[in-house]
């Protein structure tokens, strides 16, 4: 595609791209005389020779010397070069002699040129100058679980992301902590796309290398109750949280099995007091601890919340001897594997065999020589013995010597004992650590043995329960929440009437958000509301973070947001308050407030440290389906706020909802059209009756409404009238929800 240019000295020869004068090229080519010969790409053509000559493509043409546009597999349609109307041309449609036109292609499919975006097809008296367009198939991305990709085309790195050329050269190779299993017959880490868009080497399945004991200079100094780990020894062992007195307590062992899976005791779950189960918002599971405290930071230490828990239908606990007495927990993070985070591998398939008295290890922050909770994780190797024969030894204990159990013999006054419920015993084989059991239960007045609940039992309910999680995505949106205890009413301002400026119990809304503004003097000031859409992003109004005397956005230094609030006051500390600073403010460009009459009036807020999800903190939902779900004309949504009013005009100081009836922007420009020029195209409004609706204070709050039993934020509190209270006018998020998405992709890939 170049034609050799002048050669001014032998360090190198320039070459002209003809690529670059196609056009010149095309109006030029029809005025040569048919023997007039043309150096192109290295070999010589003239139209008129005999039809052995490859390098022009002869099509049947018209008495005028068009060209007819090819229809083959592939092709979509064509565009015309150096067009301004009507430029793009169906396949089969013909095109004037020197006319240029551009191929499109369907997905998978590309232009039959080495450069895809310079493919420019010629028509010269009917004839396709260098070759008659064409699509071939590409190959299709590379994506498979666990393996990295590296593409390159040409001798340039192309993204493994997209379809790809033929002769893209691809190398792979799998995760950290995960190897391939490849086809015995070959064995490859390339493969190249070959023609016809196919791969030339099948990918390997990357497994999980589970079970490795971290490699670590231990520590060696025999305790009366088990040899004090090193940290990070045992990479597998999970600390379980329960939330008490506002702190975060110990409570039981577990064993990590996959990136967010985590096995332990059914009995740990449950209140011991009423023998209630636990809410999953009460409970938090640590890995990479070395130390029991919650508190005490280690450098590979991760907590997450609990997304669900799952426990076997017919468990009762006491009610039968504690038999089945397994429990897995989804947690609500995807714990990312390295040294010092990793799973305990699980037989699935019974292929190792666990014998009589051979010695497993047993890990945990159980009871130490002085009768209390170790602070450091400990390990003890202790022998099994099969369930018969337990029941033969121990008859005293034979009712909770269930058939799911296993023995393990207490020596030396090493065993287990509180606190180490939960925890796996394992066993090496090939230097990689199994779970055999599960420490369950054990006779109170005896350190002689205790009873482990026998995985291999299991191994069927726990595969098939990781196989279908709880969502994450719906789990986290729109719920509303349990609360911790339905406040009374103030009798005399709240009417039985749900519809109307309800007093809000507290934690029901966990998405609503308290924006707090600095003020000169240093004091705390709440200034709007906002809706948590994400664990680290709030929706707001843009008006509320926008310094009107400068046009531009306060800084980020200035704003607190806080979740988990009922009260108005900042100072007022709540149970399950969480309070975060703004890391960036992000509001449209387009955005100038009163210079554009608030047209763009929404922002992003995002925090410095993601919230912490639980039944008080959730996030409301956005719906992302095109077209978005349909309000009904005058549907009710719920709006929520503190600066409403009550029947007698009080300011209210604790969260209230009330029900408000949508108008679309065109009846309210016709009904209020005084107040037009502010009732822009990406605005709705809202009736207002008895003035229970958004006041000053409260912008930036959320309409939401029930869909599929989950609550969508359809609507940002924007401006309002100060003429007339019965309606006010709310920024659409849905024309919103692509620059939402958008934004909090960058953030999270660039900050």
């Amino acid at each position: 595609m170049a034609i050799l240019s002048a050669n001014i000295n032998n360090d190198f020869s320039p070459s002209t791209n003809i690529t670059r004068h196609f056009d010149w090229l095309s109006r030029t080519v029809s005025t040569f005389n048919s023997q007039m010969r043309i150096k192109y790409k290295g070999a010589e053509f003239a139209e008129g020779q005999n039809n052995n000559d490859s390098s022009l493509i002869r099509i049947t043409r018209d008495t005028r010397g068009n060209c007819r546009l090819p229809a083959k597999a592939g092709i979509t349609s064509f565009t015309k070069a150096n067009c301004e109307i009507s430029c793009e041309v169906d396949a089969g449609m013909s095109i004037e002699s020197n006319e240029i036109v551009r191929i499109n292609c369907a997905q998978g499919y590309g232009p039959d040129s080495n450069n895809q975006y310079e493919a420019k097809y010629i028509c010269n008296q009917g004839s396709w100058f260098d070759k008659e367009p064409k699509c071939v198939k590409l190959c299709p991305p590379l994506k498979k679980e666990h393996l990295k990709f590296e593409c390159i085309h040409g001798g340039e790195p192309v993204s493994c992301d997209t379809y790809m050329r033929q002769g893209t050269l691809a190398k792979f190779r799998c995760e950290e902590f995960y190897r391939a299993s490849y086809d015995p017959i070959s064995y490859s880490d390339t493969t190249r796309c070959l023609v016809g868009g196919v791969w030339s080497e099948r990918l390997p399945t990357c497994s999980l290398i589970c079970g490795l004991v971290n490699q670590v200079n231990k520590v060696e100094a025999t305790l009366m109750y088990g040899n004090k780990t090193t940290y990070g020894e045992y990479p597998w062992h999970v600390a379980i949280y329960l939330y008490v007195a506002k702190r975060y307590e110990y409570i039981c062992g577990g064993s990590l099995l996959s990136e967010h899976f985590v096995l332990t005791a059914a009995h740990c779950m449950f209140d011991p007091s009423n023998y209630v189960k636990f809410r999953e918002d009460q409970l938090k599971v640590a890995v990479g601890k070395g130390k029991r405290d919650y508190y005490f930071k280690e450098r590979y230490q991760i907590n997450s919340a609990v997304l669900k828990i799952f426990v076997p239908e017919t468990y009762v606990g006491d009610g039968t001897r504690y038999a089945e007495d397994i429990a897995l927990l989804q947690t609500y993070e995807i714990f990312k594997f390295n040294h010092f985070v990793l799973p305990v591998c699980l037989d699935r398939y019974g292929s190792v065999t666990f014998r009589k008295n051979m010695k497993g290890t047993i890990i945990g922050w159980g009871l130490n020589e002085e009768g209390t909770l170790s602070d450091e994780l400990r390990e003890v190797r202790l022998p099994i013995m099969p369930i018969v024969e337990c029941r033969r030894e121990f008859k005293d204990f034979l009712q909770f010597l269930t058939s799911d159990k296993y023995c393990v013999i207490h020596q030396n006054g090493s065993g287990t004992g509180r606190g180490d419920s939960g925890g796996g015993m394992t066993f090496e084989v090939a230097g990689q650590h199994y779970i055999h059991g599960i420490v369950s239960i054990k006779k109170t007045d005896s350190n002689i043995f205790s009873a482990f609940t026998n995985i291999s039992i299991y191994t069927s309910w726990i595969y098939n329960t990781m196989r279908k999680p709880v969502s994450k995505n719906t789990k986290e949106c729109g719920i509303i929440g349990r609360t911790s205890h339905p406040l009374r009413k103030r009798e005399s301002n709240v009417t039985e009437a749900a519809s109307n400026n309800e007093v809000v119990p507290y934690g029901k809304y966990p998405w609503h958000v308290a924006v707090f503004k600095y003020m000169e003097k240093g004091e705390l000031l709440r200034i709007c509301g906002g809706t948590l859409i994400h664990e680290q992003f709030i929706l707001t109004a843009a008006h509320c973070v926008w310094n009107h005397s400068n046009d531009t956005k306060v800084a980020e230094k200035e704003i607190l947001v806080a979740c988990g609030k009922y009260h108005n006051d900042y100072h007022m500390s709540e149970t399950h308050q969480q309070i975060r600073n703004v890391k960036k403010i992000i509001v449209p460009e387009a955005f100038t407030g009163r210079i554009t009459n608030y047209d763009n009036d929404i922002a992003l807020l995002q925090t410095d440290e993601p919230f912490e999800l639980n039944n008080f903190v959730l996030p409301a939902c956005i719906d992302r389906t095109k077209p978005p779900f349909t309000i009904k004309p005058e549907e009710k949504g719920t709006y929520l706020g503190w600066r409403m009013t009550d029947k007698e005009g009080e300011k209210i100081t604790y969260l209230k909802e009330t029900q408000l009836t949508t108008l679309s922007i065109i009846k309210c420009r016709k009904k209020y059209s005084h107040f037009i020029k502010y009732l822009t195209m990406d605005k709705f409004c809202v009736n207002i009756e008895n003035d229970f609706g958004p006041q000053r204070g409260d912008s930036g709050g959320s309409l939401t409404f029930p869909y599929k039993d989950r609550y969508y934020i359809r609507g940002l509190s924007s401006i309002k009238s100060r003429d007339e209270a019965e309606f006010s006018v709310f920024t659409n998020v849905s024309t919103y929800v692509d620059w939402i998405n958008a934004e909090i992709e960058i953030a999270l890939v660039f900050n």
